[in-house]
C-alpha cells in the first residue's frame, strides 16, 4: 500500500495542520496549490510541492489533472 497523501488546497489554513498530522504519522505528504505563498509549503513534512490548476476559474482542467494524480493512496482536499 502506498504511504504518499495529496493534500490539495495547500494556500488555505487547515492544509498545515492536515500536513503536519500525516507527516508524524509517517505518511509522505505531497502539498498541491495554485501557488506556493502559503507557509504550509514550509513545513518539513512536506515531501513534494505542486502546482495545480485552478478550480475557481478552470474546473475541466482541475478535473483532468485530479484524475492523472494516480499514485496516492488519498486525496485531500483541504
Amino acid at each position: 500500500m502506498s504511504r504518499r497523501i495529496l493534500v490539495l488546497d495547500g494556500d488555505c489554513g487547515a492544509a498545515i495542520s492536515i500536513v503536519q498530522s500525516l507527516g508524524r504519522a509517517g505518511y509522505r505528504v505531497t502539498l498541491a496549490s495554485t501557488s506556493f505563498g502559503h507557509r504550509a509549503f514550509q513545513s518539513r513534512y512536506v515531501s513534494d510541492r505542486m502546482r495545480c490548476p485552478s478550480p475557481l476559474t478552470d474546473k475541466a482542467e482541475f478535473q483532468t489533472w485530479v484524475g492523472a494524480e494516480r499514485d496516492y493512496a488519498l486525496v485531500i482536499p483541504a
